[in-house]
């Protein structure tokens, strides 16, 4: 198995210092809300009431204009063109939820506009849009591909495809090279001279700028308020499924996105994701930005995992109940099986891990595999990256080739990473806290050293250790109902607007007890005169060693739904008894 967390005792406590308490009354003030929360705003950037008033009441009509994003005139035109002539268009997606959903999202879009369409997902083996591929596309006469949340990095392919006669359109959020594609449009806000004002959409977000375009120049009405709520009201739950899935920071229109989503996925018409979300019970009540990761999303990732890519994309497409039932049922065993794989994987490289890792002389792990199924590398990389807490590389190889799928956090950059080693790889892209590779086998001897070379210019020797980040301290008095109710107004949670984390010091213990059937839960009545509150501590059940008595509490606070009750809680995440560690409300504690 591979190491957890269990020693609590050994995580770092960063106490956020953000404090400004003329901002912090000011927003009491003018927006009715407690100090509690007015704080947690200015810990995520907040800077004034209309910004404050922005992040807890965001509108649709905060997003930004899609014109703004360069070269959309010219995509547009050209598929106008390819509509009107009726020309034959292929949609590029990837096999991942992101791309599964702008591939369909684009897909519904033009099947009401050109009856001349197809999709097409790849294999995790096709690694992307290759020549073969587009070969196989010309025979089909295809005339135009459009590649979604793909393509920037394609530069050979699409010159490929020009040579054939075939026109290209990128819509991607991938970080571009400093050389492009030559394609005939190239939608993605990152590009340098992209005037976009925000930078961090996901693919299925870039894609959703380009129809809200496309749909405009089509319709017929006048009435503009008729079309746009039309878009949001058929579209939005999946750019919120892929924005949510894609790990995207949640923040501006990631927000906006994902908030509305959810409001419109409660009620989607699209048989195929009610159906799924039916097999998986996410009723109303149960559709939050937590439960799409954790449950909605490793299944339709299943299909790309298990190699049956396009499964996905067809429930999502599809409009018969009875074949949407049965899609939904081969990928709900789709992902049983890649279950049981996981867990034979993940014994196998707690093996590896033991036999190729050296954590005194390298700070990036690097394990190669010819026995793990590839589909399954990016799960175990997380793993990895969660019990040890440095940037992982696991790769697959099959032949003389191997592909990776690298996983960091912190400060570690790979995209700068992978293109220092850009020489020894074939491909390479993504995000700076997850990518994929791909290189021949005798490259990944060369390929370790150099990655840890670059590691150890970058890396510094505390931040390989766990780090728990306080987003503010609180008393127990301002426990309540109330606040819980204003918690609710900085969801939904994700990447860049997590749900916060509190700190109660020197607290009194009224009980403490273990609880579940292998007393592994540890459970805590905390308080004083005034007030007394529960609170749990999953599998920290070993904290029962340590006299507890004026401990420090790091929590999430939440509300605990049992026998019709709804009572507040802490969850715990970290304890600091008093004869173990202080906390400094000023930095980090050790």
């Amino acid at each position: 198995m591979l190491k957890t967390n269990e020693n609590k005792k050994e995580k770092r406590w960063h106490i956020s210092n953000k404090h400004n308490p003329q901002l912090r009354d000011q927003l009491c003030q003018e927006l009715n809300i407690s100090n509690v929360l007015a704080n947690l705003l200015i810990g995520r950037q907040i800077k004034d009431v209309s910004e404050g008033i922005k992040f807890l009441y965001p509108k649709l009509d905060h997003l930004h204009q899609p014109f703004l994003l360069k070269d959309m005139k010219n995509a547009l035109e050209r598929v106008k063109k390819a509509i009107v002539k009726k020309e034959k268009i292929l949609i590029f997606g990837d096999w991942d939820v992101d791309g599964i959903c702008s591939c369909v999202l684009l897909m519904r879009v033009l099947s009401q506009l050109n009856s001349n369409l197809n999709y097409y997902i790849p294999s995790r083996e096709e690694y992307g849009l290759q020549s073969e591929l587009i070969k196989q596309f010309h025979k089909e006469s295809v005339n135009l591909i459009i590649t979604v949340d793909c393509g920037t990095s394609n530069i050979e392919e699409i010159v490929y495809a020009n040579s054939l006669g075939i026109d290209t359109i990128i819509i991607d959020h991938h970080e571009p090279k400093e050389e492009l594609p030559k394609a005939y449009a190239i939608i993605n806000p990152k590009q340098k001279d992209c005037k976009y004002p925000f930078k961090e959409l996901a693919g299925v977000g870039v894609v959703f700028k380009f129809i809200q375009c496309l749909l405009s120049s089509f319709s017929k009405s006048s009435n503009n308020l008729k079309l746009i709520n039309y878009i949001y009201e058929n579209y939005l739950d999946l750019v919120a499924i892929g924005t949510i899935a894609d790990i995207v920071p949640l923040v501006d229109e990631n927000r906006i996105i994902a908030k509305f989503g959810l409001s419109y996925l409660r009620n989607t018409k699209k048989v195929g994701l009610k159906v799924l979300l039916s097999q998986l019970n996410l009723t109303y009540e149960k559709l939050s930005s937590k439960n799409i990761s954790w449950k909605l999303v490793p299944v339709l990732n299943s299909a790309g995992r298990m190699n049956k890519t396009s499964l996905g994309a067809d429930l999502l497409c599809i409009k018969n109940s009875k074949k949407a039932l049965d899609i939904a049922d081969e990928l709900l065993k789709l992902n049983q099986s890649r279950k049981v794989l996981l867990q034979e994987g993940t014994s196998l490289i707690s093996q590896l891990f033991f036999d190729q890792v050296d954590l005194y002389s390298e700070k990036v792990i690097v394990i190669t595999t010819s026995e793990i199924h590839s589909g399954l590398i990016g799960i175990l990389a997380n793993r990895l990256l969660d019990a040890y807490f440095r940037p992982v590389v696991v790769f697959s190889v099959d032949g003389d080739m191997a592909k990776g799928s690298s996983r960091s956090s912190g400060n570690f950059d790979l995209v700068k990473a992978l293109k220092y080693c850009e020489d020894l790889l074939i491909n390479h892209g993504g995000h700076k806290n997850a990518a994929g590779l791909s290189l021949t086998k005798e490259n990944i001897a060369k390929f370790k050293t150099r990655i840890n070379e670059y590691a150890q210019t970058q890396i510094k020797d505390e931040d390989m250790l766990p780090e728990l980040t306080i987003n503010c301290e609180v008393n127990i008095r301002e426990l309540n109902m109330s606040l819980v109710k204003e918690l609710e107004l900085l969801e939904p949670y994700g990447a860049g607007n997590q749900q916060p984390i509190f700190l109660l010091q020197n607290t009194d213990i009224v009980e403490c007890r273990t609880v579940g059937s292998k007393a592994n839960h540890l459970k805590l009545k905390v308080g004083d005169n005034y007030q007394e509150i529960d609170a749990i501590g999953f599998n920290m059940a070993n904290f029962t060693e340590y006299n507890l008595s004026k401990s420090s509490l790091a929590f999430h606070f939440n509300i605990n739904y049992f026998n019709g009750a709804a009572l507040p809680q802490l969850q715990l995440l970290d304890i600091k008894p008093k004869n173990v560690a202080s906390v400094q409300p000023s930095g980090v504690s050790s």
